[in-house]
């Protein structure tokens, strides 16, 4: 099968990186078309044309929108994926769809509180995938019948057991350990477990934030063989769900289980819709609960080990991006 696969520049364990490299394993020819990049490989430079963009244009996601017509046209694929959505104008797909006959679906992989201009409720998708069974329900009541249930998924080709050397071993090693981008709800999480338990954050901390984690943050992100290291090497593995991922869950529930990590997750009745509570993986209802369960699998190191090789091995037979991939084709094609 030909897809235009329509998102930003694939980067190293991105989901634009996964969604390529899972399709392109599975047989499929994928045609990349970069909805957002303005100059190329200069990120400083990107970044600056972006603004202004934002800033003088009125619709800055439709600059590239004569591009990607000439390309689909002239490649005329089978399927059209975009991902996330929020990038690609109502205008644009309204347009795709009269220059090619193939189905036009949406995989947005983000929350409620970040779909932006709702591009992804006043597009003519054919199918719109989202993580979230609410979003799922409340779409299909109020706008139409095209919306399914879509969770992210871990890549066992990227998100497996490798612990750090022992050279590297002091880098990674720590009581608990997360990694994430860094707002006010997930530092006040993260504020009781310093000083008593060794914390270590990866991610970026913006400037924005009024920081309070003192040390705690490495300001730097795990990608690759540096994300298994972490996850590996940690005791515990922290995973706070976003508060507006109301009936979801994030990709990190997979990757942090698909590289073999001991992982304490916010409670919601998702997780156990993926995994099993205590047996793959295990849940906190609220900051008390947090320090006790913290607690508790420092002192069972055995009980820690079982559950993280429990919760790996579900996630690699059952929540790949080949699994999700395959399910979104069969929908899509039906």
């Amino acid at each position: 099968m030909k897809i235009l696969f329509i998102a930003t520049k694939p980067m190293p364990d991105n989901m634009e990186y996964h969604v390529i490299e899972t399709l392109e394993d599975m047989g499929h020819q994928v045609i990349n078309f970069d909805i957002k990049t303005i100059f190329g490989a200069n990120r400083r430079l990107n970044a600056y044309a972006e603004y202004i963009a934002g800033f003088l244009l009125r619709e800055p996601e439709r600059i590239h929108e004569k591009k990607l017509l000439d390309l689909a046209a002239k490649e005329n694929p089978d399927l059209v994926l975009v991902l996330l959505g929020n990038m690609v104008s109502p205008k644009t797909i309204s347009l795709l769809k009269k220059c090619i006959k193939a189905p036009i679906v949406c995989w947005c992989q983000d929350t409620l509180a970040t779909i932006g201009r709702q591009y992804l409720i006043g597009s003519p998708y054919d199918l719109v995938f989202l993580k979230d069974h609410y979003m799922v329900n409340l779409f299909n009541d109020m706008v139409g019948d095209r919306f399914r249930y879509l969770p992210e998924a871990c890549n066992p080709r990227m998100h497996y057991f490798e612990p750090p050397s022992a050279a590297e071993k002091d880098i990674y090693a720590c009581d608990i350990t997360t990694a994430a981008s860094l707002y006010y709800y997930r530092q006040e999480i993260l504020k009781p477990l310093q000083g008593e338990f060794k914390l270590k954050v990866w991610g970026d901390v913006p400037d924005w934030l009024n920081y309070e984690l003192g040390s705690s943050h490495t300001r730097r992100y795990v990608v690759d063989r540096h994300k298994r290291h972490a996850f590996s090497a940690a005791k515990i593995v922290l995973n706070t769900l976003y508060f507006a991922e109301v009936d979801a869950v994030n990709c990190r529930l997979f990757e942090i289980a698909g590289c073999g990590g001991f992982q304490l997750v916010s409670e919601k009745a998702e997780v156990s819709r993926h995994f099993e509570i205590g047996e793959e993986i295990e849940v906190f209802r609220n900051k008390n609960e947090l320090i006790e369960k913290v607690n508790y699998y420092l002192r069972e190191p055995e009980k820690r080990i079982d559950i993280a090789k429990k919760g790996l091995a579900r996630a690699h037979r059952e929540h790949t991006y080949k699994h999700r991939l395959t399910e979104l084709l069969r929908i899509s094609s039906t």
